[in-house]
């Protein structure tokens, strides 16, 4: 038995329990800290090693999390606590309706997740049914076990054990995050791409709102500016100011026009 937990804590990353074991605020803390951070920070070695130019040293570089609108992630006190102690983590909420496009987790992990728990909870089952019955249990007097004991027990090395599929599966983990394209915004072309991008949906975004494309490749000592954090706007309709919304009206009566036209020709 000792030897089974050790295998499946190399497999877990996080220890956060809640009273009633559901997630909340604190089990958000405890992703923050316990994965995010520890990933920013072999992640941000890995660059540096690569390019010492490439981004800020770990503490310094600006770091994105992308979260979806569940209430663990818009507590406030969350949001305190997370600038507070990592103030150059910014959190991207992902709107409403709209993880499956952004979120890797629903990208497939979820659904193969539940899948490798079914699986070995049908297991667990049939074997205990089998022992039981080898034994000259009656049918009708089988038990499964489902007390909270074995329970936990159980749900804490299946969880582990799926895991560590997901991890040596070629269409497990790597392949859910690379199917959302996430993984592009790591690549400097992508980084241009939506840089020139925002600055043309947002012609009239102020100087200190407007994103420059830096293409000195030369280290941005303002790289460690916190400024506003992205899930505190002060006002949500900001964005409107930035359009200008003369040109994007005449556009796209350009547009309509074009079609009219094309329809009836």
């Amino acid at each position: 038995m000792h030897g089974r937990v050790i295998t499946a804590l190399c497999n877990i990353k996080s220890f956060c329990c809640t009273s009633n074991h559901w997630s909340d605020n604190v089990t958000s803390r405890a992703y923050v800290q316990d994965v995010a951070v520890p990933y920013f920070k072999v992640k941000i070695a890995a660059l540096r090693a690569e390019d010492k130019e490439s981004c800020q040293p770990f503490g310094t570089q600006v770091c994105v999390l992308i979260v979806d609108c569940w209430w663990g992630w818009l507590d406030a006190d969350f949001k305190t606590w997370l600038t507070e102690h990592y103030p150059w983590i910014r959190l991207i909420f992902v709107p409403a309706a709209c993880t499956p496009k952004g979120q890797p987790m629903d990208a497939g992990i979820i659904a193969k997740l539940k899948g490798f728990l079914r699986k070995m909870y049908g297991s667990m089952v049939v074997c205990s049914v089998q022992e039981q019955i080898k034994k000259g249990v009656l049918p009708e007097h089988v038990k499964v076990p489902m007390d909270v004991t074995s329970c936990k027990q159980n749900l804490f090395e299946w969880l582990s054990q799926s895991v560590y599929e997901l991890n040596k599966d070629k269409l497990g983990v790597a392949q859910c995050w690379e199917s959302t394209g996430l993984l592009r915004a790591w690549e400097r072309s992508v980084q241009l791409e939506a840089t020139a991008k925002f600055n043309e949906l947002f012609p009239n975004a102020t100087k200190h709102d407007q994103i420059q494309i830096d293409l000195s490749g030369s280290e941005d000592m303002e790289a460690g500016y916190t400024g506003l954090g992205i899930s505190e706007v002060e006002n949500e309709e900001e964005w409107v100011d930035w359009v200008d919304w003369g040109d994007h009206w005449a556009a796209q009566d350009e547009v309509a026009t074009a079609g009219a036209g094309g329809s009836g020709s």
